[in-house]
């Protein structure tokens, strides 16, 4: 006769933190756009032109 053995199912502690920082991107995405519509840059000091006048 077989003995039939249970094991304990394996719980993975990684699958809560991936979940957290998919849903953390977005959050992330949203506030730092957010933060540039409030706080207008200097369009000057920022500029990709080099050659000053």
């Amino acid at each position: 006769m077989q003995s039939e053995t249970q094991t304990a199912p394996i719980i993975i502690t990684t699958k809560p933190w991936a979940g957290y920082i998919v849903s953390g991107l977005p959050i992330l995405f949203l506030l730092f756009d957010a933060l540039g519509k409030f706080v207008k840059p200097d369009p000057e000091r920022w500029s990709l032109d080099t050659a000053k006048v």
